[in-house]
């Protein structure tokens, strides 16, 4: 019996190859079980580490018995005009594979941006095929919270929420990675209950840890943070209660692994603070080898709209999977690391929150009892929660669905 056939569309298709945004790449090598899979993503996009056509010598590849087409799109370097033309530019080459879609059963778009679900919302008129519409993160809703303004962001705002509403009332079902965006999607665009759906972010099954999870090290604490290293992931708070833990004598270290368009503003920031260090980019595959010399993971998040309805970042299932304490600095009405009791949570600029925090801990105040359960506590819902083999079955049921 012939395999149905699956398309999954995203503009930032990445693999452990060329990076990242691997949840196009987990999701095909699980359904492929099943599906006859095609990925389509842009032959540019700013955060691959390599370009695929550079990688795999050309922008037609099969990977693990899953085809990939990186389509044709305009290059950019800081220009959100450019982006926003890359976007545009991938949305049209999309369309001159409309061959590709003609005898396809379902497809995903894996969003944001949202531009090619125009193209496909075509496509699915013409072929008859099941549309679901994945959402990583809401559009056009994070561009404002990153500090959009003036007129032609307005007009362009409104544009986008317009295309969005279009898209959303025709597709089949509408996913998303943050069971609190469902409710403000439903609000807002009129989406019916019945077509809206709760799948998260994860990692595969074979990537959790078969490490033993050890107790905290109260005599000298080890904090790493690992991510992008930018204003968004506001790693001035932990900063500043470094500075602060310093200063009151405690044994505190904090290391940075990441890079970004803040590294240089940080790295002058840590300069004459002693427990601070940055200590270069790694590898996605050396993450969890480097992670198990720590005791606890730092996860800030910018205050901002957005993250009012979830949070969802690959960073902290690496900390949960080592089993590591999360320091977090955040706002939001649905917390990961208070819903799983695996950690501390302060509102964004608390480092004197965070100081009482190191003060308990080394002072024996907070038990290691308490920290090593919040470490299995993590794992515990990573492993329930957040691994591929999980999140592609609930896909097979919307996938299957005839209803």
């Amino acid at each position: 019996m012939s395999k149905r056939k699956l398309v999954i569309v995203s503009h930032a298709a990445g693999t452990p190859e060329i990076g990242p945004n691997l949840r196009t790449y987990y999701l095909g090598q699980e359904l492929k079980k099943y599906y006859q899979i095609r990925v389509f993503g842009s032959a540019f996009f700013h955060k691959y580490f390599e370009l695929p056509k550079n990688k795999y010598r050309s922008n037609h590849t099969n990977i693990n018995d899953v085809e990939y087409f990186w389509l044709s799109s305009l290059p950019y370097r800081h220009s959100f005009a450019a982006r926003l033309l890359n976007q545009f530019s991938f949305a049209v080459f999309l369309l001159f594979k409309a061959p590709y879609f003609r005898h396809c059963d379902a497809v995903i778009l894996s969003s944001p941006p949202p531009f090619a679900g125009v193209t496909l919302v075509v496509l699915k008129k013409i072929f008859k095929f099941k549309f679901c519409l994945d959402i990583r993160d809401l559009w056009p809703e994070i561009l404002g919270s990153l500090g959009g303004e003036g007129r032609s962001f307005t007009l362009f705002y409104n544009f986008t929420e317009y295309i969005l509403k279009w898209i959303y009332l025709n597709s089949d079902s509408v996913i998303s990675v943050k069971e609190g965006d469902l409710k403000y999607i439903q609000e807002k665009y009129s989406v019916s209950h019945e077509k809206l759906h709760y799948i998260p972010n994860g990692i595969p099954k074979t990537s959790l840890s078969n490490s033993i999870i050890k107790d905290v090290s109260i005599e000298s604490l080890q904090i790493a943070y690992v991510g992008a290293i930018s204003d968004y992931y506001d790693l001035d708070t932990i900063i500043e209660a470094m500075e602060l833990s310093f200063k009151a004598g405690l044994k505190v270290q904090l290391d940075i692994f990441g890079n970004g368009k803040d590294l240089n503003r940080i790295k002058e920031r840590i300069e004459n603070i002693p427990n601070v260090s940055y200590c270069g980019l790694i590898s996605k595959d050396s993450v969890l080898g480097v992670l198990t010399e720590y005791d606890f993971g730092y996860l800030g998040l910018k205050e901002n709209i957005y993250n009012d309805h979830g949070i969802s970042t690959n960073k902290l299932y690496d900390y949960w999977n080592i089993g590591l304490v999360i320091i977090a600095v955040l706002k939001s009405k649905r917390n990961p690391v208070t819903e799983s009791r695996s950690g501390f949570s302060f509102e964004n600029g608390d480092s004197l929150g965070i100081l009482d925090l190191f003060a308990n801990v080394s002072s024996g105040k907070i038990s290691r009892e308490l920290l090593t359960t919040m470490k299995k506590n993590g794992r515990r819902y990573l492993e329930s929660n957040h691994t591929y083999d999980n999140i592609s079955n609930d896909y097979r049921i919307i996938l299957e669905d005839k209803t």
